[in-house]
């Protein structure tokens, strides 16, 4: 086998001068309208309470959300399926986990957790759920996965020390860091049912085959949690705003996904106008 020849066999595209075509495509009708009609008819999540998957973000982009101007870059069906089939790995994982031993809480998004699996910090207002709390090793771990394609994982560091410092990923960073928060802060509730979470850590794994790509782990300083009060109040003065607030995603290294960014196809590549102002519904 030549050196050519190998190179295709190992192509996400296989070994085919039709392969990049092939991989593209996706068949319209049939079961893909079934799907796509599926999802039009599920809720979207709003930005009307702050999350832990939310603070990370412009205020701008709350204040225009909550006040009905429609997003330019709105989430294709597709992409929906994908983050499904991402929660259905997560359980599998989990399950996993739970067979060899180390599980010591997974909330489902159908699990009560006396009576409501939602954790509430009042101030500043935070509300969320966390994935999985497992032994790792003997310590208590507070677990958060995420999904991607395997071609995307080129784009990916290896170390936590690169990871982090994309703003993308740092989102997630202070996503994980704010359901440690609110475990803490819940403290009363829940160390009855659960030992408390001792350090954070987030494993990536490829939606083709769910293995593990990325899996790092870190203690949440008390400047990280100081982090995710800051940013909760900010969230919590955009919603109560009555003018809107001044666009940050170029300060927070968010242009490229933020919900109204314009160009580009997939990804932003300009921020917003400041006439989105005039789409705001009284």
């Amino acid at each position: 086998m030549s050196d050519k020849k190998l190179q295709w066999v190992r192509s996400i595209y296989g070994d085919s001068t039709n392969g990049k075509q092939w991989h593209s495509f996706i068949p319209s009708g049939g079961v893909n309208d079934l799907l796509a009609s599926w999802h039009s008819k599920q809720e979207e999540r709003g930005y009307n309470i702050c999350s832990p998957s939310k603070l990370y973000i412009c205020p701008r982009v709350v204040w225009l959300a909550t006040h009905g101007v429609p997003s330019t870059k709105k989430m294709g069906w597709g992409k929906r399926q994908r983050l499904l089939l991402g929660k259905a790995i997560e359980n599998l994982i989990a399950q996993q986990m739970d067979d060899e031993g180390v599980l010591l809480y997974h909330w489902k998004d159908d699990f009560d957790l006396a009576g409501d699996s939602t954790l509430i910090s009042e101030e500043p207002y935070i509300e969320g759920t966390p994935d999985i709390l497992f032994n790792m090793d003997g310590v208590v771990t507070l677990s958060d996965s995420k999904s991607a394609r395997s071609d995307g994982m080129g784009y990916q560091p290896t170390t936590f020390e690169e990871w982090v410092k994309d703003p993308y990923n740092y989102k997630y960073f202070v996503q994980i860091n704010a359901y440690y928060y609110l475990m803490h802060v819940n403290r009363t509730l829940l160390e009855d049912m659960m030992p408390m979470p001792e350090q954070c850590h987030v494993f990536v794994f490829a939606l083709d085959d769910g293995i593990v790509r990325r899996d790092f782990t870190w203690k949440p300083t008390r400047e990280n949690l100081l982090e995710v009060e800051r940013l909760a109040e900010q969230y919590a003065k955009a919603l109560a705003s009555p003018v809107m607030p001044p666009c940050k995603c170029k300060q927070m290294g968010l242009v490229k996904f933020c919900d109204y960014g314009t160009g580009g196809k997939v990804v932003a590549t300009d921020c917003c106008s400041d006439n989105l102002i005039n789409q705001v519904k009284e």
